[in-house]
């Protein structure tokens, strides 16, 4: 009799082996989408209805790892949207900078407008004290100040002559002198130069008449070159040396050399 017992109980299955490599319903996926099973573990191809994915079978009978069609690349890999929404956001930008160029122009152009009208406001409220050749000049008497630019021009005194100096040092007039004695206040903030060329004398007959340099050696405190300071009125003279026939009437004429302003003075003679 043998002591050898027999087995009880059913002997345990053989281990299940996995399936073979193929497509399979994705465990992790929506409905209908497959995801490739390489026979040993899932791998990342996947295949859905809108998009399938056809893999070709290397030589263990995977597929070749190639992107599955239809699938986007992320943005920042794809250039030629990048490109064309650079070049739209050119274009917007080019836009914005035109019409910020067209506004500026147009402020510009207002502000010149408004300037240019201002200017022609201040010159037609000045007219009255400063004139040009083409308005009528304002005309003051013996005695009566007059402004120019600036400058106040008075005539104190006016005499005629046929000689200046004395009996040792002095000129003779070719025709008469006319002798003006004025005072000149400067109304600016700073200093200012007055030359004698500013001030000139029209005869009866029309003609202008400058002051007779050598006369004015031979008078007292002769304007030749002046540099007068604000509120400070200096006092001098001008001599013209006129024709006789054509004193009577004479105008002093007095002009700012930066601009065509200008006044007159009459003489009284």
């Amino acid at each position: 009799m043998s002591n050898s017992e027999e087995p009880t109980g059913s002997a345990p299955e053989p281990p299940k082996s996995p399936p073979p490599a193929g497509w399979y319903d994705d465990p992790a996926g929506k409905s209908g989408h497959k995801r490739y099973w390489d026979g040993n573990k899932w791998t990342d191809y996947q295949s859905s209805p809108e998009n399938p994915y056809s893999a070709p079978t290397g030589a263990a009978g995977g597929p070749v790892a190639t992107a599955a069609s239809g699938k986007k690349k992320p943005w920042y890999q794809r250039p030629l949207p990048l490109i064309g929404a650079g070049f739209a956001a050119l274009v917007v930008i080019a836009a914005i900078a035109g019409g910020d160029d067209t506004s500026s122009t147009s402020t510009s152009s207002s502000s010149e407008g408004g300037s240019a009208a201002s200017s022609s406001s201040g010159s037609s409220n000045s007219s009255s004290n400063n004139s040009s050749d083409s308005e009528a000049p304002p005309v003051a008497s013996v005695g009566q100040p007059v402004d120019v630019e600036g400058t106040r021009y008075e005539v104190l005194s006016v005499r005629t002559a046929s000689r200046v100096g004395d009996q040792y040092f002095g000129e003779d007039a070719n025709g008469e002198f006319v002798i003006v004695k004025m005072e000149l206040t400067n109304l600016k903030d700073e200093t200012r130069t007055i030359i004698s060329n500013a001030i000139t004398l029209t005869a009866a007959n029309g003609k202008t008449y400058e002051v007779s340099s050598d006369a004015l050696l031979s008078v007292d405190n002769p304007i030749l070159l002046e540099e007068i300071q604000p509120d400070l009125p200096e006092k001098g003279t001008v001599v013209f040396d006129v024709p006789k026939s054509q004193v009577s009437g004479s105008m002093l004429r007095v002009e700012d050399l930066f601009s065509d302003a200008y006044a007159e003075i009459d003489l009284d003679l």
